[in-house]
């Protein structure tokens, strides 16, 4: 039965003498355009209860096309008035699907504030207050303060009976599917004719406060629905960008947005990415380009093993079973040694580890069978289905930008250093060179290159194999590295020669850089029977240099080098002299 009908049907009801009155329905426009409004045939109504019935589908335009839900659901308090009367104090409640709790958008007016506070904000448990009750029996509930059964617990009982309330009586309102949406209360003091609330006088108000809440609720649910599109179109991009940064502030910065998102803690929301140094997982924001992670790690083997194992909840049900499938999640026991190893422990109790919400929710992030990382929700976290969806939406995406990170990386690696030695290739030396070009004309400052190479070095291979020859490329690459400045680049020009850039350095002292990386080399013991030497060029940057001319000077003083004995560093011959 509609709304219409609901009114038509109360409208007979007022006394025979409007068994005669004629009325039907107009489809008409409202004022959000929606088509129901009734009016009254008025060759047959009497003016003064077509008065009474224009005041009643006014309130019921304005309940419909309200914008604010608590306007609306003062308008339907305004309309029960109608029915019953002013005895009773009025007040609706909505139900807070994440806290689970029973919120008054309508006050009862006339009672304390006292009483007030203790009805409101309460938990959906049977007993925890007449409303609670009836939104868990999904039937009205009625209570006498005056009889010893009272549903409600001492202190909201002893506020209300402070404020003089002796009845209290509450109907659910139900939307689709049996869904709570609130509850519709009255109270009654003493001084009141205790007339018992009847459920065909307030089919009307109910009918409106279920189909105005579910209006609301469905208008919320599209903006929801619009804000989480908007939100993973913009997450979604803002992984996209920079994504190589080395620091991984990009992940950073989507992580802690998806806290702000979901509206928890980001202590509370935590993500581990693989890194792929050494295997292990660590919580993102702790790596360091070139440096070892603040964070030791978790090992690899370790985090792979917890995760594909069946006792991160040692006492899983069917619910919990069921739920884990449905969002692509786990159930962490707060108390499980891999709890403690990512920094969340029990809070002591017994029984913290039997309710589902002292427990932690694992996301793995899993692309191209790798793990590459995975999200905790932590402990005391509410576990509405909007957040699992969006946890579980937003697991793939991030697996997958960590997946892109790691193969930009590697990319990034293989185009900008050499693969056995670890040093910057060719490439990436001759675009370090411009740049030192550029500064140096900027500022001024002096710098120098120096080229070397292994003395005999295919002797070596021929004598002790090229696995022998390759170790000792890259221990000798470990030592000018460890010799040198760290302002200072050294990379691999090609074969077993090597090119180091000396910033702000003048040829007199890169001539005595370069001894005394040719002394260390010498003095080395690289595994083999004969002392490992080498020979080397030196060149200072001049005015109009070019990176090749200056490489090509650096060159042409190694060839002197290598045809005058070898195990020698010559500067460039015909240097200019120094202003």
């Amino acid at each position: 039965m509609g709304v219409a009908d609901h009114i038509l049907e109360s409208t007979h009801r007022e006394g025979e003498h409007l068994n005669a009155l004629i009325a039907h329905i107009e489809l008409i426009k409202g004022r959000s355009g929606g088509e129901y409004l009734i009016s009254l045939d008025r060759s047959a109504a009497q003016s003064g209860h077509e008065k009474l019935l224009n005041d009643r589908y006014k309130l019921v335009d304005s309940t419909l096309t309200e914008q604010k839900l608590p306007d609306a659901l003062q308008s339907i308090v305004c309309l029960c008035r109608e029915y019953i009367g002013p005895e009773a104090l009025i007040g609706v409640t909505t139900f807070n699907a994440e806290t689970e709790r029973l919120e008054y958008l309508v006050r009862p007016e006339g009672l304390s504030r006292e009483a007030c506070s203790a009805i409101d904000n309460a938990l959906v448990v049977f007993g925890n207050g007449v409303h609670t009750t009836s939104s868990v029996l999904r039937k009205k509930t009625t209570t006498d303060f005056r009889d010893g059964d009272i549903l409600a617990p001492r202190v909201m009982a002893s506020a209300l009976k402070a404020a003089g309330i002796k009845r209290w009586v509450s109907l659910p309102l139900l939307g689709i599917n049996d869904q709570l949406l609130g509850t519709l209360d009255f109270f009654y003091k003493e001084a009141v004719v205790e007339t018992p609330v009847s459920d065909k006088e307030l089919a009307i108000p109910l009918h409106l406060a279920s189909s105005t809440m579910e209006r609301h609720l469905s208008i919320n649910a599209l903006r929801e629905n619009a804000r989480l599109e908007e939100f993973l179109r913009f997450f979604s991009q803002q992984l996209m960008t920079d994504p190589h940064r080395p620091d991984h502030s990009t992940f950073v910065a989507a992580t802690n947005k998806l806290a702000a998102f979901m509206k928890v803690p980001s202590s509370s929301l935590r993500c581990w990415i693989l890194d792929e140094r050494d295997g292990n997982y660590r919580p993102v924001g702790t790596f360091r380009d070139q440096e070892s992670s603040i964070c030791s790690g978790l090992a690899g083997k370790d985090v792979r093993q917890w995760l594909s194992s069946e006792e991160l909840l040692v006492h899983k049900s069917e619910f919990v079973a069921s739920l884990e499938a449905e969002y692509q999640c786990l159930h962490l026991s707060t108390d499980h040694e891999f709890a403690h190893a990512i920094g969340i422990s029990s809070n002591g109790s017994v029984n913290s580890n039997k309710r589902l919400i002292d427990q932690c929710l694992v996301f793995p992030l899993s692309a191209d069978s790798t793990l590459e990382g995975f999200i905790v929700l932590g402990p005391q976290e509410s576990r509405v289905v909007k957040k699992l969806n969006l946890l579980s939406t937003i697991a793939p995406i991030l697996a997958s930008a960590f997946a892109r990170h790691r193969l930009i990386k590697s990319l990034m690696h293989q185009a900008l250093y050499d693969r056995l030695t670890g040093l910057f290739n060719r490439h990436k030396i001759e675009e370090i060179l411009h740049h030192e070009i550029d500064r140096s004309l900027r500022y001024q400052n002096p710098f120098s290159v120096m080229l070397f190479d292994i003395d005999h070095f295919k002797l070596v291979n021929d004598n002790y194999g090229h696995d022998m020859g390759d170790s000792m490329l890259l221990a000798l690459s470990d030592l000018v590295r460890s010799t040198i400045r760290a302002t200072d680049v050294i990379g691999r020009w090609g074969g077993e020669e090597f090119i180091v850039i000396l910033t702000e350095t003048p040829i007199n002292k890169a001539v005595g850089v370069g001894n005394m990386v040719r002394r260390h080399v010498e003095s080395y013991d690289f595994g083999i029977d004969t002392p490992l030497t080498i020979s080397m060029g030196v060149a200072e940057f001049r005015p109009g240099d070019t990176a090749e001319s200056l490489v090509k000077r650096s060159d042409v003083a190694l060839y002197e080098a290598k045809n005058s004995g070898r195990n020698k560093v010559l500067p460039e011959v015909n240097q200019p002299p120094r202003a």
